[in-house]
């Protein structure tokens, strides 16, 4: 660099470039740039509308050295991020040129924003409301009464500044002292932290002393709340002068933003995270009592007049608010292109591409500081201010979607660059800086936000290491789910369980990922089938079944035939009282293979599975030869845990085709059995068969018994799926012995729990049994209605104890309608969704909590 050169500064739009500072400068902030990159981009300017050849950039860059020429593209993609694609062209075969156009000259950068309200003076009054942050306000007012610094953390745009000021002017209108607020984001590197502070309190620093001990010595007989904003750019300077102040001018407070604490003597920090959003369907008066949907309809109703949260629109609100995560700086953007796409417009846009919220929220006020107009300057902002294994780890974090475990991550992102326990101290400063969420609990749980995980992915594909990624988390995930030998054939732990499904997120992004590799059909069809157990124990057996038959269009010749047996059993297994010609080949299938493969263990589950489903089939001939084969290819040395799946097999082929005094006695037998393993789980699904069972023979009194006790031992365990079936079953047994206000209740919970798993046409027969019980006849036509057609679809039978229920519905019906009456209403409830079926049969609309209004489970039959 010459001697001109050394002194000469570039501007090229909003940004600025300074070779003799060694700074990149974006509306006059400092960008934080890796010391490759800068001289990259400062060789390619001297050179503009010259090529560079690669070569060359390579001897200037790393002189002496020897590297490969990744090293040099991955430095040209970092500017390109930041820069914008066009700013440095490629020329095929020759090299790169410089492609903006550039002046000489740049104005100094301007000093801090300062604002200054003397003792008495008034706050400025068109600061916007302050939405959803009530609890936060109290907490921070009884901070700042209590201690002498108190610093408000969270991430970019997450509000810090709008609560800091609104504590501040709380403060002064309860008779608290003179408020002084500094702006500090504009603080350039070298800039003195105590300068500028004295500056915000208009006073004069001599030059003779040290500048944080002369600030404090003069600020020692002063009353005074000095708001320092925006600190984490500086912090170790404004840590050093905060304490100094704290020590030697005991009148004065501190309230600090910043994205990291600053770690002083007797700080004291407040966490501010986002706003609530409505996680349920909600009316439009209960939606405004969440913070991010109150802060949302605001923000476009003052754009819009004439715009009004009403019940055509709420749940398309509620949906931007969950996907903005309750971040405010992207609900005031996202609010800005209401006008232009409307609400259903933006909401559609959001969701449609990972970086949609990047490319879609910019256009802040023009009062705004330039890093909060547009979301991704917001967390460029964040990102420059990490060191590069910060910002490595940061980018990397990116393939995780939702929450993911630590073990996952370390999984995953340690190499040779990165140990675990670096990994773990740069996980804790990435917590520290508010650009990694932690879920509390044990084990915690942590997240990127929806889009800083856009911005990391964008970082991850520009450093060539998304590829790489993908298919290390795709193998942690089949560890995750790979079941060892034992936990195949028992009933799984509920550790284990919660475990997997924190991460079901990950695992649906490693199968979406892997569905679209040429190369990864095996992988595929292995991660599909390791995996098919979580879907049921997570009540998603819709997805899982659309996630394994995606799986199987995989399977080719070269599939090796224990991962296409697993994978088709699994598929097989995700039916759940369904008959389907997909669902019993499936099954057939799963058995041919393992007979070829001579693996007992796994024919004699592939065998139960099949008599199940042959059971709810007209081909009850076929169903009996495959429980006879199961019973035979059952050992009887085999481990205790595997007679119950034995039994429960057995007992509820035989309950179907009406051998009840068998059935009857199975059920006892795997009562017995359950009690003496101990296991709660076994315990429950026993108690469960044993009440079916005494429900199809007419004993409800041991029928209410039973579901009674299953129900208490599966609250206990988590099994929201038993549960639900429990809940449904005692309902229509309380109905039975006239228990109508206990049956009521234990319907509505049933409702809640089956409607998120799709099975809440199994309930539909029970519904109508209550509906009828409650003088609601037409709603009870109406939910036999929609259950004819559902088990129509489904192969047509009903299980045995849901026959019964059934046929006590069919007599009353028929007397109290005529008979064109009841064909019309059965037919209107057969065109409506399970839902509101079932919330009709109840009597009402559903609550807003626990129900998550997504309508019909089923397709509706051709």
């Amino acid at each position: 660099m010459d001697r001109k050169t050394q002194f000469e500064t570039w501007t090229f739009g909003r940004w600025a470039v300074v070779p003799h500072t060694r700074q990149l400068l974006l509306d006059g902030q400092a960008i934080k740039l890796s010391g490759r990159a800068f001289d990259i981009l400062v060789a390619l300017i001297e050179l503009r509308g010259q090529i560079a050849t690669k070569q060359a950039l390579l001897d200037r860059v790393w002189p002496g050295v020897v590297v490969e020429e990744n090293n040099l593209h991955l430095h040209i993609s970092m500017l390109r991020k930041l820069l914008g694609h066009d700013a440095i062209r490629t020329v095929p075969g020759r090299g790169y040129q410089f492609g903006l156009r550039t002046a000489g000259g740049l104005s100094a950068v301007e000093r801090p924003t300062v604002t200054h309200w003397p003792s008495g003076g008034d706050l400025p009054r068109d600061l916007p409301p302050l939405f959803g942050r009530d609890a936060e306000l109290a907490a921070l007012r009884n901070l700042i009464a209590a201690h002498r610094v108190v610093t408000v953390i969270g991430p970019g745009g997450i509000g810090k500044t709008r609560l800091a000021l609104e504590s501040a002017r709380s403060w002064q209108a309860r008779g608290g002292a003179t408020v002084c607020v500094v702006e500090l984001s504009a603080l350039q590197p070298g800039a003195a932290v105590a300068q500028a502070v004295a500056h915000g309190l208009r006073v004069q620093l001599p030059e003779h002393e040290p500048a944080d001990i002369e600030l404090a010595n003069l600020l020692r007989s002063r009353e005074l709340l000095l708001v320092l904003d925006n600190c984490e750019h500086r912090v170790e300077e404004i840590a050093r002068l905060a304490g100094r102040i704290a020590q030697q001018a005991e009148r004065v407070r501190i309230l600090a933003t910043s994205q990291v604490p600053l770690k002083t003597r007797n700080e004291h920090v407040l966490m501010l995270g986002p706003l609530a959003w409505p996680g349920a369907p909600v009316t439009p008066n209960q939606a405004l009592h969440f913070g991010a949907v109150a802060l949302f309809c605001a923000r476009v109703s003052a754009l819009q007049g004439q715009f009004a949260l009403e019940p055509h629109n709420v749940d398309d609100v509620s949906a931007v608010c969950r996907k903005l995560e309750g971040l405010p700086l992207a609900l005031e953007l996202a609010a800005a292109r209401v006008p232009l796409l409307g609400v259903r417009g933006l909401r559609d846009r959001l969701l449609a591409a990972p970086s949609g919220s990047l490319q879609l929220l910019s256009g802040g006020g023009r009062s705004t500081l330039p890093r909060h107009q547009t979301l991704r300057s917001a967390i460029a902002w964040s990102h420059a201010l990490l060191d590069e294994p910060q910002q490595r780890v940061f980018r990397r974090l990116g393939i995780f979607a939702g929450d993911f475990s630590l073990p996952r991550a370390l999984e995953v992102l340690t190499d040779a660059q990165t140990t675990p326990d670096q990994l773990l101290d740069l996980l804790g400063s990435l917590v520290e800086r508010s650009l990694l969420v932690v879920r509390p609990g044990e084990p915690p749980h942590y997240r990127l936000l929806d889009s800083t995980r856009a911005f990391a992915l964008e970082a991850l594909q520009a450093a060539g290491e998304l590829q790489m990624l993908q298919r290390r988390r795709a193998q942690a995930m089949l560890r995750l789910f790979e079941l060892d030998e034992p936990d195949r054939w028992r009933l799984i732990p509920r550790s284990r369980i919660q475990a997997a499904r924190f991460e079901l997120d990950n695992l649906r992004a490693a199968l979406d990922w892997l569905g679209t590799q040429a190369g990864e059909a095996d992988l595929h069809v292995e991660l599909a089938g390791a995996s098919a157990w979580i879907w049921p124990r997570a009540a998603q057996r819709r997805e899982g079944l659309q996630r394994c038959r995606a799986a199987l269009q995989r399977v080719s010749a070269s599939t090796p035939q224990a991962l296409e047996a697993r994978l088709q059993l699994g598929c097989a297994r995700q039916a759940h009282h369904r008959a389907e010609p997909a669902d019993l080949a499936a099954a057939g299938r799963a058995v041919e293979l393992y007979r070829r493969l001579d693996d007992k263990l796994e024919l004699f589950q592939a065998l139960s599975v099949q008599a199940i489903l042959l059971s709810l089939s007209d081909d009850r001939a076929a169903g009996e030869a495959a429980l006879a084969e199961m019973e035979r290819s059952f050992d009887r040395n085999w481990p205790v845990w595997l007679w119950g799946p034995r039994n429960w097999t057995t007992g509820l082929c035989l309950g179907q085709w009406g051998r009840m005094d068998e059935c009857s006695t199975i059920a006892d037998q795997s009562l017995r059995l359950a009690q003496a393993v101990g296991d709660p789980a076994a315990l429950a699904q026993a108690h469960l068969a044993r009440s079916q069972c005494d429900a199809w023979m007419g004993r409800t009194e041991s029928a209410v018994a039973h579901g009674r006790a299953g129900i208490a031992l599966s609250r206990a365990d988590g099994s929201r799926g038993r549960l639900g079936i429990l809940l449904g079953d005692l309902s229509a047994n309380l109905v039975e012995r006239g228990h109508l206000e206990e049956a009521e209740g234990a319907a509505r919970e049933a409702v809640a729990l089956r409607s998120l798993n799709g099975t809440l046409w199994l309930q539909l027969d029970q519904l109508a049994w209550l509906a009828l019980a409650r003088g609601r006849v037409h709603e009870a036509a109406m939910a036999v209605g929609r259950s004819d057609r559902c088990h129509g679809w489904s192969g047509g039978r009903r299980h045995s104890y849901l026959q019964r229920v059934h046929g006590l519905v069919q007599a009353p019906l028929a007397q109290a309608l005529a008979p064109d009456e009841l064909a019309a209403l059965k037919a209107h409830g057969a065109t409506l969704s399970d839902d509101e079926v079932a919330w009709l049969a109840l009597g009402g609309a559903p609550s807003a909590q626990g129900w998550d209004g997504r309508g019909d489970p089923l397709p509706d039959p051709p």
